[in-house]
């Protein structure tokens, strides 16, 4: 009953992070599968399974969970903005991520369920102009909310002793809300009426993703191994544009809709990743993860790269301590210290 809750509270504050203005652009800014202990470390977390922390990021990781886990995580931003001599600040917080694992036979096969964003749009912003041929002065204002989520069932399976395989299907949905208006600044004669081009983007589609992990031991050492693939996403949408009149208290009073619920696809190209991760048992690891998507292959609900999008490569690099796991005694000898 508290995990229902808690989505149904994800979904309903979804988009309240602090403001991006990045999150203009295609499906908004893209969100890490990274819990709060590859956050720790930078988001690294392809290669190295646990055994009281999911591994949320390659599920072939999954079969490392010995006990049933459950983790929720929360998100805080803030961020200053500069441009010239004008500067702003923008915060907030969020629900992250829901999880839960179970192992349905002891270190050889696991199941997760999950659920987080997988893109983020939430800006809101105005700046100054003139109306075309006159000297009037117009505020233009945009707005954006929103974002896709996914709703993952994944499983890894323990083929031969080091060698791990896993598969991840996710439901994809949510919905992208953007305004456009534009309002005459004139004090003594106000405008009695704001138009509004109002756009909401619906997402409903299934995506896979597939893993691989391998553990080699040196000694008292271990060596992991991590690859993934996420499939290309051809994702099917419906758009609906309306431009709308609104009073100055922001009230709808005519609606000339444009597009009602037409549909589309959006396609979001594949990612691949892979990394490696030197372990000592509870004592310590470190590593290093990459990832690469061709963003040059997005295509918008109007089947085009509108924005340019190129080709991003990430590496992240990073570890963790602990002094000692077997310490009943003192609460920060079995603490993780993290870094990346």
């Amino acid at each position: 009953v508290l995990g229902i809750l808690a989505c149904l509270i994800f979904v309903r504050s979804h988009g309240q992070a602090s403001l991006s203005p990045y999150s203009t652009l295609g499906i908004g800014d893209p969100k890490s599968l990274a819990l709060a202990h590859n956050e720790g470390m930078g988001g690294l977390g392809l290669a190295r399974g646990y055994t009281f922390w999911l591994n949320y990021m390659n599920p072939a990781l999954l079969p490392y969970n010995e006990f049933s886990v459950f983790q929720i995580g929360l998100f805080g931003d803030y961020r200053t903005y500069q441009q010239g001599t004008e500067t702003g600040q923008s915060g907030g917080a969020n629900l992250n991520y829901l999880a839960v694992a179970f192992p349905l036979k002891d270190r050889k096969w696991t199941m997760m369920i999950g659920l987080n964003p997988f893109s983020s749009v939430h800006y809101n912003f105005s700046f100054d102009g003139k109306v075309s041929g006159s000297d009037t002065d117009v505020i233009f204002a945009e707005l954006g909310e929103g974002g896709i989520n996914q709703f993952s069932l994944s499983t890894g399976y323990n083929l031969f002793k080091g060698f791990n395989i896993g598969i991840k299907a996710s439901y994809m949905f949510g919905a992208i809300k953007r305004e456009s208006s534009n309002i005459i600044n004139d004090l003594q004669d106000p405008a009695l009426f704001i138009p509004v081009v109002y756009d909401r983007q619906n997402v409903s589609d299934i995506a896979l993703g597939t893993g691989l992990a391998y553990r080699l031991q040196l000694g008292e050492t271990n060596l992991d191994l991590g690859f993934i693939y996420d499939l290309d996403m051809d994702l099917n949408a419906t758009r609906l544009t309306r431009v709308e009149l609104r009073n100055p208290d922001n009230e709808t009073v005519q609606v000339d809709t444009i597009n009602s619920n037409v549909s589309g696809n959006i396609f979001i190209p594949a990612q691949m990743g892979g990394g490696f991760a030197f372990s000592k048992d509870f004592k310590w690891s470190v590593g290093m993860d990459f990832y690469t998507r061709d963003w040059s292959a997005f295509r918008n609900f109007e089947g085009t790269n509108a924005n340019g999008f190129e080709s991003t490569f990430k590496a992240i690099l990073g570890g963790e301590f602990v002094p000692n796991f077997n310490n009943p005694k003192s609460y920060f000898d079995r603490v993780s210290y993290r870094a990346g």
